[in-house]
């Protein structure tokens, strides 16, 4: 049975299934009500007559289905006759919010009412009924006990997640009927077109659109379409980009349009490349335009470019087109590209690699400049060899783990193997270095002094145990000074009782300087500035101090703590 039925015959949507906000008790439920298929006494012909699983799960199923689908009618019900939301509201609030009605089930608790009176025999059409009855029941006397905040579900069904909902409900109002400029523009929305379950971004994204004043949101989507852009556009608009309704439409589109209009592009044309799940930054791209412009480019060119890639105006809002050396291909005409790869008898992917790496070489190649041929790039002959050793660590060829290893990692295979080798002859296990390299494959890149060093340093020193960093393997790329900087003034707050014992090693290392000092409040402890300049200045050194301190602390004679120091 597919999706669309299950949709269609539960109104549960799709993604509620795999939300870790929904209730405990009726995920498993919501689950199978989507999985499952009407209900029948008689065996399903497509299986040859045989049972389709196990008896009590289809019974359990099936009861979960009425009991589900009889909350929706009831909560149905109680919007529209006892809190007078139109139908059409009350309808789409009570088939779209199934992790709200979940927990409406879960606290009327009428899960086991139900599955004894199962248990009592009857034929399906009187068990159907009265599982409709005591459902309803239960509901209708909460509803009376405690009216519910009509907020989350209404949130829920116009696409928000529950963890959003809470974070946006009112704290003076329970009922939408309060919020009438809310329900009016939600309903001036959908009848312009845009689809209910994706008001929600256009409320996440600027709520100040629903409190725009009767009539002045539908004025705005009208003055969307007398810019020049069709009703299909300004739905995509919109949703992407719902800030271009909080103003005047025109302030942060009208140079834009201009733009277009220059270059020789229709308006529209822009709008089909328009994703509703990109927000996009017009002045942004008037910038990038104005910069292709700078560099000497003709209005006929920049149209050229546009139409053959709009990608490159709308990713990122037009960021891939700003090149912070871009002053240079304006600085001086450039040679055809056909020339420059032939000159220096090199391939489009080399010669891209060169500019990127180093963007000033770009002005050897104007016109009327010599350029001399580049000598053969010699293949890197250690790439089979970090394939091997990537697999018998545990890689699996052609995954993208491995294809970032290979990119992350440097050095000849059998250097790898002994960096491996000394991780594990530290007391890692080997199944925990492998993990380590797929999540930072960049720590292979550090000699194996260095990696000898920072574990001592870390276990020995800082007091951590070894099982730490597994967790945070990215401690091995970082400079001795940054961590032993961090971890030595944390270990003074530590021994004096001003740091909270215990943070992970992310916690401590992975803030910049400025927020470790902020987060530990490192400058208001006494002695705290001090301490921390000391060390800074002398680049994490040992002082008299911090000498007793790691004599008391570790156990260390003199030469051990010179050696690390």
């Amino acid at each position: 049975m597919g999706w669309a039925w299950a949709a269609l015959r539960s109104g549960v949507p799709r993604w509620c299934a795999q939300n870790p906000s929904c209730s405990s008790s009726w995920v498993g439920s919501i689950r199978l009500i989507i999985r499952s298929q009407p209900y029948s006494t008689a065996p399903s012909p497509s299986h040859g007559g045989e049972e389709d699983g196990d008896p009590d799960e289809v019974r359990q199923e099936m009861l979960n289905r009425w009991m589900f689908r009889a909350a929706q009618t009831t909560f149905r019900d109680y919007l529209h006759a006892t809190r007078g939301l139109c139908f059409t509201d009350a309808k789409h609030i009570s088939e779209r919010s199934p992790v709200f009605l979940g927990e409406l089930l879960d606290e009327v608790k009428v899960n086991k009412a139900v599955t004894k009176a199962a248990d009592q025999g009857e034929d399906e059409a009187r068990l159907r009924s009265k599982v409709k009855k005591r459902v309803s029941r239960a509901l209708v006397r909460l509803f009376h006990r405690r009216p519910v905040n009509e907020f989350r579900p209404f949130f829920e069904s116009i696409g928000l997640r529950p963890s959003e909902c809470d974070y946006l409900l009112p704290q003076d109002l329970t009922f939408l009927a309060d919020a009438e400029m809310l329900l009016e523009s939600c309903h001036a929305l959908c009848s312009y077109g845009i689809a209910r379950r994706k008001i929600g971004r256009i409320y996440w994204n600027a709520t100040e659109v629903f409190s725009l004043g009767q009539g002045v949101l539908a004025s705005k989507l009208e003055a969307l379409e007398g810019l020049g852009f069709s009703k299909a556009s300004v739905i995509k608009l919109v949703i992407s980009t719902p800030t271009v309704l909080v103003h005047d439409p025109a302030v942060e589109l009208k140079t834009f349009l201009l733009w277009l209009d220059d270059i020789g592009i229709q308006r529209d044309w822009i709008g089909q490349f328009l994703s509703e799940r990109v927000s996009y930054n017009w002045p942004k791209m008037v910038q990038a335009l104005q910069s292709l412009s700078d560099l000497g480019f003709t209005k006929d060119d920049i149209g050229k470019v546009v139409r053959k890639n709009p990608h490159l105006l709308l990713e990122q809002s037009g960021g891939e087109l700003h090149n912070s050396h871009g002053w240079m291909f304006g600085a001086a005409p450039m040679k055809a590209t056909s020339t420059i790869l032939a000159q220096l008898n090199v391939g489009k992917a080399r010669l891209r690699k060169i500019i990127m790496e180093e963007p000033c070489q770009s002005m050897n190649y104007t016109i009327g400049s010599k350029v001399s041929r580049l000598p053969r790039c010699k293949p890197e002959p250690c790439v089979k060899e970090k394939r091997e050793f990537l697999r018998r660590i545990g890689f699996v060829e052609g995954s993208e783990d491995m294809e970032k290893a290979l990119k992350a990692i440097r050095g000849k295979g059998t250097k790898l193997q002994d960096r491996y080798n000394k991780l594990v002859e530290k007391g890692l296990d080997p199944k925990h270095v492998a993990h380590m390299v797929k999540v930072a494959p960049r720590i292979l890149n550090q000699k194996t002094d260095a990696l000898a060093y920072k574990i001592s340093f870390l276990v020995h020193v800082a007091g951590y145990p070894l099982s730490a960093l597994p967790a945070f393997p990215r401690y091995l790329e970082f400079t001795v000074h940054k961590s032993k900087l961090k971890m030595l003034v944390y270990s003074w707050l530590l021994e004096r009782g001003l740091a909270a014992p215990q943070l992970t090693l992310s916690t401590v290392l992975a803030s910049s300087e400025t927020e470790f000092i902020k987060a530990h409040h490192v400058y208001k402890v006494p002695m705290g500035r001090e301490v921390w300049s000391k060390l800074k200045r002398e680049g994490g050194s040992f002082g008299q101090e911090e000498i007793r301190w790691l004599r008391h602390r570790c156990n260390l004679d003199d030469s051990r703590i010179e050696c690390m120091s």
